[in-house]
């Protein structure tokens, strides 16, 4: 994922010196330490007998500090590239500098043949810049896939019944600075000029509420943003299909996982206003690593176990699991997923179901838990 470079000058951790990038701030550091190791051992002299003994006493002590000094020279050793998009030739450049691991950018990104139907001001003024519209690009283009289905037919009451196909989804993963929450709102004005008038956007804080509204009023959405984006949070429960017919639901994931005393959820309240399973407009999970706490069984459903005395015990967030039932729901929503640290460990992209990593038509056709152990096999 691409990063931004916002500090003018790096300084070294162990000395006062600074450096103009990141990369060379590592490489004086790694040799600053080893200066200070040789001075270490060299100022403890005849002292060694006394250190060999304390590291008899605790091994493992000692094998935690060299694994944790191998740990930091290997990171020492990450080097970055500047970044531009290789295939987007449009829009301005992004106002910071970025950078991108360099071996990511020895891989070359796929050809694009979408065309962007927003408004050309947007473009031309420079509202969004070339790695935003590069992202919106590919993550439209994405949406136009559907995931390979199951070979089986199942029958209810003697009748085949046919699957509704799955849209593939969209993995926005850029580090944080690179202004992805108006990646989101450049999402919003694509689809609504493609006429798609329903769109939900999750995330963690009701505070993003405003955000999301400023993102909109930047790209030129001033009068549709202050009439047309609610907060499901501040809305009564029940039918608002016909109170607000369209525009841009914002919820956050706490209201997503919360119900009234009558038992009614916001959840359900969600799909019903989105239409349900023929819904085809966005749904934007923003912060989404709040989801990562699932463990899926083999059939992609959040997994229970039994606990002590028979009693079930749960393996998945509530967030997580509710997260998976709004993807199930709606299966032609256009998903896309957003955080700067979504794939920090393999198990964590458990409810990313819409990236078609696995499953039907893919290497690991078993689901999931197929996946992780074909991962741990490399």
């Amino acid at each position: 994922a691409a990063r931004s470079k916002t500090n003018k000058y790096y300084c070294c951790s162990l000395c006062p010196q600074k450096f103009a990038t990141q990369h060379q701030k590592r490489k004086h550091e790694k040799k600053c330490r080893k200066k200070q190791r040789k001075k270490v051992k060299a100022e403890r002299g005849g002292g060694r007998g006394e250190q060999q003994q304390q590291v008899k006493a605790e091994p493992h002590k000692a094998k935690e500090k060299e694994e944790g000094e191998e740990d930091v020279e290997e990171a020492d050793e990450i080097t970055y590239t500047s970044y531009k998009p290789q295939k987007v030739k449009f829009g301005v450049d992004h106002p910071d500098p970025v950078v991108e691991n360099s071996t990511l950018s020895a891989v070359e990104p796929p050809d694009f043949e979408y065309n962007l139907a927003m408004p050309a001001d947007i473009l031309s003024m420079g509202k969004l810049s070339n790695l935003q519209l590069e992202a919106i690009v590919y993550g439209c283009q994405r949406h136009l896939i559907d995931l390979p289905l199951k070979e089986e037919i199942s029958f209810d009451g003697g009748e085949a019944v046919v699957e509704k196909p799955v849209r593939a989804g969209f993995l926005l993963g850029d580090g944080a600075g690179m202004g992805k929450g108006r990646t989101l709102a450049g999402f919003v004005i694509e689809n609504l000029a493609r006429g798609r008038n329903r769109h939900v956007w999750i995330s963690v804080s009701s505070d993003l509420y405003e955000d999301a509204k400023r993102d909109l009023r930047d790209l030129g959405l001033g009068d549709y943003a202050e009439t047309h984006c609610y907060n499901l949070g501040k809305l009564p429960y029940g039918d608002l299909t016909e109170s607000h017919p369209e525009g841009v639901m914002f919820a956050t994931y706490s209201t997503l996982i919360s119900k009234n005393r009558q038992k009614e959820t916001r959840l359900d309240q969600l799909i019903e206003w989105c239409g349900g399973e023929d819904f085809d407009g966005l749904v934007m999970l923003d912060e989404c690593h709040k989801a990562k706490t699932i463990e899926l069984d083999a059939k992609g459903n959040p997994k229970m176990t039994r606990g002590r005395e028979g009693k079930k015990q749960e393996k998945s967030s509530q967030t997580a699991k509710n997260v998976v039932y709004l993807q199930q729901a709606l299966p032609r929503a256009r998903v896309v997923y957003c955080s700067a640290t979504s794939v920090s460990h393999p198990k964590n992209l458990g409810f990313m179901s819409r990236l078609g990593l696995w499953g039907p038509g893919t290497e690991h056709p078993s689901g999931f838990n197929q996946f992780l152990d074909g991962l741990k096999r490399l």
